[in-house]
Formats: C-alpha cells, structure tokens, sequence
C-alpha cells in the first residue's frame, strides 16, 4: 500500500517535507553528477557501452525519486489507454515517443509511467539548453547523452543528426522522448497557436498548442533510418477532476490525483520519411490526439480499452530502498558524524544553513512551476 494513504494529509502539508525532498534530491543529484563526471572521464575512453550502463543504472536512483514521490507520497494513481499488444511492447524496443505537455507533472507523471514499465533508466530526451544549468539534474541529463536543444535551427539539426548516430550503437532499447509543444500550455500561447494555425490554414486545435513541426521532423527522419528504432509511441496525458494545472506544490505537498495516459504504437516504416510529409504528420498526431483528449473531457476517459498495469512490489520497493539509502548517506550519517566529532552548536549552525539553503531552492521551484513559461511565437513558419 502506497505511504499516500497512510499518512494524514495535514502531516504532508507540514513544510518538513518539502525541504526535506528538494535537499535529497539535490543533494543526491549532485553526487551522481559528480561521479558521472568521473566516469566520462575513466570508463568512457574504455567502455563506451559498460559507461552507458553504469550512468543508466546511477541515473535510475535519481530519477526514480520522481516515481516514488508520485506513487508512494502524492497517491497519484495512473489510468492507462491503448490496445494491449501496445503496452506489451511499451518501453521494450527502441522507439520514439511524442508527448502532450499541459504542465509540470505530465514528464513527472511519464517518470512514474516509465517506472511502472521498467524504463525509466533508458528514457532519453531532448530538452530546452536551460535545463543543463538545472543543478545535478541538468548534469544528469547530459551524462545520458541527452541533446539540449538552443532553438537555433542549424544548430539543432546538426546536433539532432550527430546524437541519432549515438542512439543506434546503444547496447540496449531506449525511448527517445520529445515536447513537439515545446513549452507548457497557457492561455495566452494557446491563442497564439489559434492565430498561427488559421493563418496557415491548419485546422485549430482545441486543446493543446500547435506542435514546432520542424525538430520532430528532423528527429524522425534520422531515427527512421537507423534500423533499431522500430516503432512511434503517441501519448497524450490528461489529469481529470482537476480544476488547476497540476503543479510541483501538489507533489511537494502530497495532494493525490489520477492522470490518464493515452497510448498509441506506429510502426516506423508508417512514418514518413521526407521533411515536409513528416511535418504534416506531426500535425496529425496532435491533431488526434486532441481530439481523444475532447472524448475524455466529455466522456470521463479516453476511448478505446483501459489497460490494468499496478505498480508492482518489486519496482515500488526498489524505489523505496533507494531513497532510504540516500538519507541515509545524505540525513542520517552527516548528523552522526557531526554530533561525534563537533558540538551541537555546529550542529544547529549547519543545520540552520541547510534549511535555509533547501528552503530558498523549494520557494524557487514552486514560485517557477507557477509561472507561464516559453515563448509565445509561432511554432514554425511553415508546417515543414
């Protein structure tokens, strides 16, 4: 039984543990940073493929923390959609995978998904070049060889074309995720997105934004040529009964919640493989997957067959374990060796620094999950 039905709502409100997460997690992002840096450096030159699966291994007590605060501490539970043979083959092939971006906790929610399947270690992703200055999870990120993308098109593609050719000697399946939105949904860019698409012509989407055709174009056409990608997994997310965006307070804060997850499989060789028909394409996904997102606002679930997947003892216990590890490493061993060998006054001292540290990044990150975030202009100027 998850920890979320336990534990009295009015204890996970107490700000103990907020702080107590955001220095975990950073704290522990930051060492495997550090070590991974080493391994770049030692492992790397020889064993390419033993590198990738020791960083995916380290990379898997980093990012299952989101899964275990997710399931265990906020109670979210997950609905899934889609024909079983799809879930069968979810996250055991080579693939690409394009998501809905409406807030903050559908990637969490896919970190949740993706534990649930097993594959949390072998996510890949291509996000904006900020997040590389995000500390620890940043570093994390470009350890796994994830491209930061600069929004600079010639950069980009080069990058996107470079990486692709990284992807196919992976010694193991991995799920190469993308935004096509680009940025989280608001109002404002929703209307944007409306004004962009009757200029162009393009049928108006109800409820997410106009996709940025152009990197999911140059991503697909590489990946399509390299023979191990095998399949396009589609996936739209929806979090039903809630009035609000879910946000990092309400994972923080242990606010249960049900988000529905729609899952579609293409296989490659339906891609295709020119610029300009994967821009349409691309299109097209949003545009169905807008329009399953409608039949669930209207009908209190997405269409087709629910698939049962629980959370299973073993994955939820290697979760928990992890995380007991690292307080113990992070919590309960610095205050041990403190009170040995310094007297309590450095104790409350460095205790005091700490709270006052963890609680600068907390108030940074709820303060930064409720703000409207990207940029306003058009997607592409052409749907190419």
């Amino acid at each position: 039984m998850p920890l979320a039905f336990v534990v009295p709502a009015w204890v996970k409100r107490l700000p103990l543990f907020p702080l107590l997460f955001t220095y975990v997690f950073v704290s522990s992002a930051g060492l495997v940073s550090v070590l991974l840096v080493v391994l770049s450096f030692t492992l790397w030159p020889l064993s390419k493929n033993a590198y990738r699966r020791v960083s995916s291994l380290l990379a898997y007590s980093i990012l299952g923390q989101f899964a275990w605060i997710c399931h265990d501490w906020a109670g979210i539970s997950v609905r899934l959609f889609g024909e079983e043979e799809v879930f069968q083959k979810f996250g055991k092939e080579f693939s690409l995978v394009t998501l809905s971006h409406r807030g903050d906790l559908d990637w969490v929610a896919g970190y949740l998904v993706a534990s649930q399947f097993n594959f949390i270690h072998t996510i890949r992703t291509l996000p904006k070049r900020s997040v590389l200055y995000v500390p620890g999870f940043g570093q994390i990120l470009w350890a796994l060889e994830c491209v930061f993308l600069s929004r600079n098109f010639a950069k980009d593609k080069l990058a996107i074309k470079n990486i692709s050719e990284v992807y196919k000697n992976y010694p193991f399946p991995i799920q190469v995720c993308i935004f096509c939105e680009g940025t989280r949904f608001t109002q404002a860019k929703y209307l944007d997105g409306v004004q962009f698409a009757k200029e162009k012509g393009l049928p108006v989407l109800k409820h997410h934004l106009v996709p940025r055709t152009k990197g999911f174009s140059v991503l697909a056409h590489y990946l399509r040529t390299k023979g191990n990608f095998k399949a396009l997994y589609d996936i739209g997310f929806a979090f039903p009964g809630i009035t609000h965006t879910p946000n990092f307070a309400d994972l923080l804060f242990g606010r249960p919640m049900t988000v529905f997850l729609y899952v579609r499989r293409m296989s490659m060789e339906e891609v295709p493989d020119s610029q300009e028909e994967l821009g349409h394409y691309c299109y097209q996904l949003y545009q169905h997957k807008d329009e399953a997102y409608d039949y669930c606002m209207k009908n209190g679930r997405y269409p087709g067959k629910e698939y049962k997947k629980p959370m299973s003892e073993d994955v939820l216990w290697s979760l928990r374990l992890t995380l007991i590890l690292w307080m113990t490493v992070l919590v309960l061993l610095p205050c041990v060796l403190i009170t040995v060998f310094l007297s309590w006054g450095y104790l409350i001292f460095l205790l005091l620094i700490t709270i006052l540290f963890n609680g600068t990044l907390t108030v940074a990150l709820l303060m930064y999950s409720h703000q409207p975030m990207g940029t306003p202009a058009s997607p592409t100027k052409k749907t190419n």
